[in-house]
């Protein structure tokens, strides 16, 4: 079940996804408005399958060479065909986690792909962060499994919380011991506290068994165009990856978009204090309403209520959409995740939320 879906019930306010409470600047709506033209050929001309410009752009953001930037359509795509590309057949996922690289592995067992998959279970009593002790057990696991590849979504999708990046680098050289594969999903770094010190995006040169993934969707609000993209020192793995995806999966719109937001100077500052402050305002109004609020870094948080386990269905009928969380590994009934909105939705939220608990 992922976030979303406002096309089953009358929607009027979707707080089960979290991407840019900004949403989509003025710069890349007049960059798609402009490749959209009646007179523009974009739309008749197949797209470039390499994103020169693209990959030109993103290169000169992060200091990193063009081949060592693989663009495909969101993220999504990219978590399979990276999976078939390093012919994975065991993984190892930290639990709460993202809950599409669990259907990625089932996807590739539906083909007849032998892939065994186990979750090492983050402590809710730490508020499922990584701590010393917890990297020390998650260090012996690695080292008894031997895994193909582990994933590790940072800051961690649904609770937010932030993984230092010592910690990160500890990690890493303990794959490398065990030629493990070390997936490091980014994709609400740039809208998170601390995504200046904590990402490992400048650290990959040094790494050739980490790869990053990030996505414009949640960062520069357009997950209906899907723009993502994998990093990796280690050019074969992007080489490998590239054959796993259709020639053209990434739209000529959505490169002009991506070219665009990259030009979009202020604007994740902007974002990053519109979400500091809104998250604050959030937390606050769950816990003055009783919920058991965690502690998040990011532009989503995650909540709890023992008794409230039919908030989503309850809320919908006020035309909201929360994500329950049901569904995540190490999770479980009670527990919802909310995008974080402009101050009016958010306080309609709160209204909402109080009206029918």
């Amino acid at each position: 079940m992922h976030g979303g879906d406002i096309y089953s019930n009358k929607i009027k306010l979707d707080f089960s996804v979290s991407i840019n409470p900004l949403g989509a600047s003025g710069n890349v709506r007049r960059a798609v408005a402009e490749a959209l033209k009646a007179d523009s050929s974009i739309i008749e001309q197949y797209p470039d399958q390499k994103c020169r410009k693209l990959a030109a752009s993103l290169s000169d953001k992060l200091k990193l060479p063009e081949s060592q930037i693989l663009f495909g359509n969101g993220a999504s795509e990219l978590i399979p065909a990276l999976f078939r590309a390093l012919k994975v057949r065991r993984g190892l996922l930290l639990a709460p986690c993202f809950s599409g690289y669990e259907r990625a592995f089932k996807s590739l067992r539906e083909c007849g792909i032998s892939i065994e998959y186990s979750f090492f279970t983050l402590s809710r009593r730490s508020k499922f962060q990584l701590d010393e002790k917890q990297l020390e057990e998650l260090a012996k696991c690695v080292e008894a499994q031997k895994p193909g590849i582990l994933v590790v979504t940072n800051p961690n999708n649904p609770d937010g919380s932030m993984k230092p990046l010592h910690l990160m680098e500890r990690l890493a050289a303990c794959c490398r011991g065990t030629g493990t594969k070390l997936l490091i999903d980014e994709c609400f770094m740039a809208l998170s506290d601390g995504y200046d010190t904590c990402s490992f995006v400048p650290r990959l040169a040094d790494y050739s068994e980490v790869m990053v993934l990030d996505a414009f969707t949640k960062t520069y609000a357009l997950p209906g165009l899907r723009l993502g993209y994998l990093l990796c020192s280690d050019e074969s793995v992007i080489e490998k990856t590239r054959l796993q995806l259709a020639e053209w999966s990434v739209s000529s719109v959505a490169q002009a978009a991506g070219v665009a937001a990259l030009q979009d100077g202020g604007y994740l500052e902007r974002s990053r204090k519109l979400i500091q402050e809104e998250r604050l305002f959030l937390c606050a109004g769950l816990e003055k309403l009783g919920f058991e609020v965690f502690s998040s870094s990011s532009c989503f948080v995650l909540f709890y209520s023992q008794k409230e386990n039919q908030l989503r269905e309850k809320l919908i009928n006020c035309g909201i959409l929360i994500r329950d969380c049901s569904d995540f590994p190490g999770l479980g009934s009670g527990f919802y995740r909310i995008g974080i909105k402009s101050h009016a939705a958010n306080q309609l939220l709160l209204e909402s939320i109080a009206a029918v608990v």
